[in-house]
């Protein structure tokens, strides 16, 4: 285009559009021939050249003014680029020759643009775009600090902020209609990052959250050391508490509904099954939990291993202490380690810090296993060691010793904990106390790499506010006295980056990858990194319809005097007085498995009647394609 017809550039402006209403397409460029090319550039006057480009113009103003400036996403089939051109301020503008010598070069930066005070807009008072009015907002540059990126407020939005993310710009070449060869900068607008543009917090509260710059002493504790141990081994076993409380209690309540004791021996089946999942969770935890130790405290983690006393230990010995005080539950009534012994015919180990010394030898099995762990243990070579972070004192589902125990004893502060356990908020508070303990001995930075702070992790940056942004060229010129400040553009027009599920987007051919490796040990390595905000009132509502179940939606079909009508408060979650909202993680890849599933199920029972799934579903077999590599 550039080189046929170069007045042509503006037809191929961005403009608001939607999957319904999409932009026109621009009118396809006429490949002229180089020598008819040269005689049309001879013939060709300045004022010919001016009045084709004010045509152009007064026909790009004829834009949809209801739809909002969105760029779109490399998913969405768009692609954006910023284009300038860099010039004199002379009679006629020509270009500024860049000195790659003296260190010149052209970049362009995104800029995000948010309201003064965003409380004075809502609903039905919606703000303003700031290309309508630019003095409600702020400009802000995107800034590394501390190895993370945030928003830095500015003060001169004509200077370039102290580390802020520069975006390259390539160079085109060539020959404007009245003759004059021209030089046009393009970058690419990287609307792929959205999701770090809406999710970097602001500066401030970036910087109270990371550990001090290199070369100097650290102060706070690098945040991800804890987000780690939690992703890891905390957290999970936390839930593994959690879900044994909620098995229990359902067991019992059915054998309550039940007096005969039907269901006594399908409750101790159940029960069997759940014990065997317990111990082969926890031996996948222990293995991530000694790995991290591994990395973090390699002295305390080889004593382990050694099995010795830890008297060579300095500042990790209260860990070393802690890990061998978590031991099975045992008293004059209850001694799960006997429990375990006689169902399983092998003797548990004495404690937590024992079990982290021997598991890391059976990561190789571990790693490749590709069945569930049943107490004979065909199919896999799995530890020749017991010990499940939370069991059950009996195999019986009832009420005097199917309570879920986990004992910390001495030394201080740990107490133990057995069978006055009444629900699972007393675990946790003791697992909290063992984190405590190893964080109080961790370094201040991690000795390996680790993965950024996750999203939920961060302080969201206004989150009920529309992302704004905009785009400034950047010329520096660091050799160019008196003056070596870098040049910046006016900015371009104000525009939001969509998501990638909006639903303005242009259609987008989808594939689904679901994951490969759905063993045990593969599902174990996807990290909960999807975080969903839910509000105080949806928080409420989800509560409500978790509450619900198959017969009040059919009492609430129902005639009189069989009909009762369904829950619609609107009783928002809160703690005391103060309403409360959630972040609720999870792992895309484990949920794109139960969807998929869910959606063959239901249609495949619909298909007995529609018959749908030749028309939706194509499958082609793969040989040799396995989850495990090496098969």
């Amino acid at each position: 285009m550039l080189d046929s017809q170069p007045d042509m550039l503006t037809t191929y402006q961005a403009r608001p559009e939607n999957w319904m209403r999409p932009m026109d397409a621009p009118t396809p460029v006429k490949l002229t021939p180089a020598p008819i090319r040269q005689l049309q550039l001879r013939r060709a006057g300045v004022l010919g050249a001016l009045a084709s480009r004010t045509l152009i113009t007064q026909e790009d103003q004829q834009t949809a003014s209801d739809i909002p400036f969105k760029l779109f996403q490399p998913s969405h089939l768009r692609y954006y680029l910023v284009t300038a051109s860099l010039v004199c301020q002379e009679i006629g503008m020509p270009d500024r020759v860049i000195d790659s010598t003296a260190q010149e070069k052209t970049s362009f930066v995104v800029r995000r643009m948010m309201l003064k005070n965003p409380t004075a807009f809502g609903l039905n008072n919606p703000a303003p775009s700031p290309d309508e009015n630019p003095s409600l907002y702020d400009e802000y540059a995107f800034v590394e600090i501390g190895g993370a990126k945030a928003w830095q407020k500015l003060t001169n939005v004509q200077l370039l902020a102290t580390n802020e993310e520069q975006n390259p710009l390539f160079a085109v070449n060539f020959t404007q209609s009245d003759t004059r060869r021209r030089r046009l900068f393009g970058g690419l607008v990287p609307t792929g990052k959205r999701d770090a543009y809406h999710g970097a917090a602001a500066s401030a509260d970036a910087q109270a959250a990371l550990p001090a710059p290199s070369g100097q002493t650290p102060t706070v504790q690098d945040p991800r050391l804890e987000f780690q141990a939690r992703r890891v081994f905390f957290g999970p076993w936390q839930q593994l508490v959690e879900n044994m409380f909620d098995l229990v209690d359902k067991c019992e309540q059915d054998l309550a509904l039940d007096s005969s004791g039907n269901n006594q021996t399908s409750q101790r089946q159940l029960l069997g099954k759940t014990r065997l999942r317990l111990q082969e969770s926890s031996w996948y935890l222990l293995l991530d939990f000694a790995n991290f130790l591994a990395d973090q405290l390699p002295n305390l983690i080889a004593v382990l291993e050694a099995g010795s006393n830890g008297s060579s230990l300095t500042y990790e010995k209260p860990l070393f202490d802690a890990l061998n005080a978590v031991k099975l539950y045992k008293d004059s009534t209850i001694d799960i380690a006997q429990t375990l012994q006689d169902q399983y015919g092998v003797k548990p180990l004495d404690s937590l810090g024992a079990a982290l010394g021997k598991i890391r030898k059976f990561k190789p099995q571990l790693e490749a296993a590709t069945s569930a762990y049943n107490k004979s243990g065909r199919g896999v070579d799995w530890p020749d060691f017991l010990f499940p972070l939370v069991d059950v004192a009996s195999a019986n589902c009832d009420a005097g010793n199917a309570a879920p125990y986990l004992s910390i004893v001495e030394p201080s502060p740990f107490t133990p904990y057995g069978s006055t356990m009444v629900n699972a908020g007393a675990f946790v508070k003791e697992i909290e106390s063992l984190l405590t303990v190893l964080l109080s001995v961790l370094p201040y930075k991690s000795a390996t790499p680790l993965p950024p702070v996750p999203l939920n992790g961060l302080q969201p940056t206004r989150i009920a506010e529309t992302g704004w942004f905009v785009i400034r060229c950047v010329f520096e010129r660091p050799n160019c006295l008196p003056s070596p400040t870098p040049l910046l553009s006016d900015p371009t027009s104000a525009f939001q980056i969509a998501g990638f599920f909006d639903p303005d987007a242009p259609a987008r051919p989808l594939r689904i990858d679901l994951p490969i490796d759905t063993s045990p040990a593969g599902l174990r390595k996807f990290d909960k990194n999807t975080a969903f905000l839910v509000s105080d009132m949806l928080c409420g509502q989800v509560k409500r319809a978790r509450s619900l179940g198959l017969g009040d939606l059919i009492r609430s079909v129902l005639p009189f005097p069989l009909h009762k009508d369904l829950d619609v408060s609107n009783d928002p979650c809160q703690d005391g007085a103060n309403p409360i909202g959630m972040i609720c993680s999870l792992s895309i890849p484990i949920i794109t498995i139960c969807a998929f599933i869910l959606l063959m199920v239901i249609v495949s029972l619909l298909d007995f009647i529609f018959r749908w799934i030749p028309y939706f579903i194509l499958c082609f077999p793969l040989p040799k394609f396995t989850a495990k590599e090496g098969s």
